[in-house]
């Protein structure tokens, strides 16, 4: 993809020893981190880690990408309640789908970028395979469907006129 050819492992900057190295380092400090907090987030991370490698997989065989990356980024406002109280909730499983959305949403716009190229490499995502009309379309619903899921979290979390804000500029 040219829009990414300058990138360090792809420029030659990095290895990919290196990348590799590190890569092992960082999914060992993750797991350390994930178990001094507790069994829960021990046991979720392997989860956690298995989707975002799928992730970098994704767009080789199906234009759900966008929603896949949501997904991965949905796990973090579940993983930290796990992290803090060991147990879950309806507020942060809200929050991860208003994230899934968003980052959905918001991915989908990121790949107009790539449309063409997408294309011509047999590459999947929703611009390429329905169309940058069609893309924007689904961007906006996912946006969205996502304010009233930040209201059922302010509702159900007693969030008060800050977080109501919030979501009224996150609307605008």
């Amino acid at each position: 993809n040219p829009r990414t050819a300058s990138r360090a492992l792809l420029s030659g900057a990095l290895t990919a020893g290196f990348v590799w190295a590190f890569l092992a380092a960082s999914v060992a400090l993750f797991l350390i981190a994930a178990a001094s907090l507790n069994r829960a987030t021990l046991l979720l991370s392997p989860v956690a880690l298995a989707l975002l490698f799928f992730y970098a997989y994704t767009k080789r065989f199906t234009w759900l990408s966008h929603l896949v990356l949501g997904l991965c980024l949905a796990l973090a406002p579940v993983g930290a309640w796990i992290a803090v109280t060991g147990s879950i909730a309806w507020p942060p499983i809200l929050l991860g789908l208003a994230v899934l959305l968003w980052t959905a949403g918001f991915d989908i716009l990121y790949a107009l970028q790539d449309e063409e190229h997408d294309r011509k490499t047999g590459l999947q995502s929703l611009p390429a395979r329905w169309g940058t009309r069609t893309a924007l379309a689904v961007s906006a619903l996912l946006h969205a469907a996502m304010i009233p899921l930040l209201i059922a979290v302010e509702r159900l979390s007693g969030g008060g006129p800050v977080f109501t804000a919030g979501i009224l500029a996150t609307a605008a």
